[in-house]
């Protein structure tokens, strides 16, 4: 598309290796996506692949604001009025995860952008890159025996693949 739209790309870097796996993210993160529209989930503009090299690329809305491992990193324990903003507005967003038929699996700090709509504190859930339709709505593509996330926030039962569901996304954002 052509427009004067500021959007993040993310370009795939893809090892031979894991190639095959490596697409088929990319496909699933673009899938869900394309279901998911809400004001609280990073929305797609475009996806396709670089002319030049072939590498995949996803455009998505720019976020004016900071990421919530920096904000929390930068001023220390949040006030309980803040977190509660900031978790009821994800937990929101999950919900229309949820509701889409998939489970983000990452669910960090670093993956929650923090920023200002009509004065208020906004949030906006970002990197759908593990995303994964929830139990009985996909055919798995981690290989077995490999765990993806953001260990020190991850529910137990991910470190026992395969039966992941939205649970584990609730139980991060605790």
């Amino acid at each position: 598309r052509t427009s004067n739209q500021l959007v993040a790309v993310k370009v795939l870097a893809m090892p031979p290796e894991s190639r095959t796996e490596v697409f088929e993210r990319f496909d699933r993160e673009i899938r869900a996506l394309e279901q998911i529209s809400h004001p609280h989930v990073v929305e797609l503009i475009d996806f396709g692949k670089v002319d030049a090299t072939g590498q995949p690329y996803i455009a998505l809305e720019w976020i004016e604001g900071e990421r919530l491992g920096r904000h929390i990193k930068e001023r220390g324990a949040l006030p309980l009025t803040e977190t509660w903003a900031i978790a009821q507005q994800l937990l929101i967003a999950l919900t229309a995860v949820h509701e889409s038929g998939y489970v983000h699996r990452d669910v960090s700090a670093n993956n929650v952008m923090l920023g200002e709509l009509d004065g208020r504190l906004h949030v906006k859930l970002i990197d759908f890159g593990l995303v994964k339709p929830r139990p009985g709505h996909y055919q798995a593509v981690t290989r077995p025996g490999v765990i993806v996330g953001t260990p020190s926030v991850m529910a137990p039962e991910q470190f026992e693949p395969p039966r992941v569901d939205e649970r584990a996304d609730i139980y991060a954002v605790g």
